[in-house]
């Protein structure tokens, strides 16, 4: 496992030379580069399990009512099992996977941190999110809403730009688009929308609503 992570990293590393076009003088200049972004990659990977982990104590914190008491339960469930992969995998397909409602919940203790101001807290809550809903669009609206918050719109574009790569949701392309069309980027927003439409995702839950939000969309662009 060990060896696997050295070798991801490894791999991020050379790749975002590669990207921006980096030329070194020597091969010693070419390793220190590497190191450099290395140890850069490593402190990311740490601080985003840091997240994690503050995110899942946060949300154990207040368990009143029904709502909070369902995310409190799983969290600290998870918290608990941490050493165990096949345990987490129990917990993830009983209280999440088949819990049409597990989203829903933890969304409404999202909401309630937000609402609260405190961006730290935010972003570890949202690493939790993230975490157990990764094929989920509306976790990573949270994330741009809470980039465009505490960085500005700029930020919020760039994270929808690469997310939307990755995954191919006609929801996340909505509110994509959007924040592309705040920032004045009309052209970058329809040439996703026309994507959107043209991939015909029509197994996506509530797919008509999406088509129709993005039809309506598309005429502001």
């Amino acid at each position: 496992m060990h060896t696997e992570l050295n070798q991801f990293i490894e791999s991020i590393a050379v790749g975002a030379a590669k990207e921006k076009g980096l030329h070194f003088s020597s091969a010693r200049e070419a390793q220190q580069y590497l190191e450099k972004s290395k140890l850069q990659i490593r402190q990311l990977i740490h601080e985003g399990n840091v997240n994690f982990f503050e995110g899942l104590q946060l949300l154990t914190e207040n368990s009143e009512g029904h709502v909070r008491q369902f995310v409190a339960g799983v969290a600290g469930k998870i918290l608990k099992n941490l050493d165990s992969t096949k345990k987490l995998n129990k917990i993830i397909e009983d209280d999440i996977i088949k819990n049409d409602r597990a989203l829903l919940f933890f969304s409404d203790v999202i909401n309630e941190i937000q609402e609260a101001g405190d961006f730290h807290k935010e972003l570890c809550a949202l690493s939790v999110l993230m975490t157990l809903f990764p094929a989920n669009p509306q976790s990573y609206v949270y994330y741009a809403a809470y980039l465009w918050r505490k960085e500005g719109k700029a930020a919020a574009e760039l994270f929808y730009s690469k997310i939307t790569e990755v995954l191919q949701d006609p929801a996340l392309d909505y509110f994509a688009a959007d924040c592309f069309i705040k920032n004045g980027n009309r052209p970058k927003a329809r040439k996703l929308l026309e994507k959107s439409l043209e991939r015909g995702l029509i197994s996506h839950e509530n797919y008509d609503n999406v088509k129709k939000n993005i039809q309506e969309l598309m005429e502001r662009c």
